[in-house]
């Protein structure tokens, strides 16, 4: 019984200890047109609302995905329009408007939201 107790609590704080590694980053085909967005890796594509915006879920710490997301942002093209930084990932031809991070249980989501095309001020 004291073995399973150890057992136990050691495959909890890995299990934990697993929320927050820095895995890095995967690339999830969605279902509109021929669209490819890089996200942080093992998250879950939940769906597409509202047109262009993307929602995923995933097991990982809220801190972890937003470093990840921020990361995936720095590496494409930055456009600032009226004080607001938008993201143009040129391989895709689209525009990233806005993306973000939400708490949850037993998973945290993000979204990313974009359009098609490259944004002009």
């Amino acid at each position: 019984m004291r073995k399973r107790v150890i057992v136990g609590i050691i495959l909890i704080l890995i299990i934990m200890g697993i929320k927050y590694i820095p895995f890095g980053i995967s690339e999830k085909k969605l279902g509109i047109g021929s669209v490819t967005l890089t996200v942080p890796r093992y998250s879950i594509f939940d769906n597409v609302c509202c047109m262009y915006a993307a929602n995923f879920k995933s097991f990982r710490s809220t801190q972890i995905l937003k470093k990840e997301l921020d990361k995936i942002m720095n590496g494409y093209e930055t456009i600032t329009c009226e004080g607001k930084k938008y993201y143009y990932d040129a391989k895709q031809n689209l525009t990233i408007t806005d993306y973000g991070v939400n708490h949850g249980i037993p998973f945290n989501t993000f979204y990313i939201v974009f359009d098609k095309g490259k944004l002009e001020c």
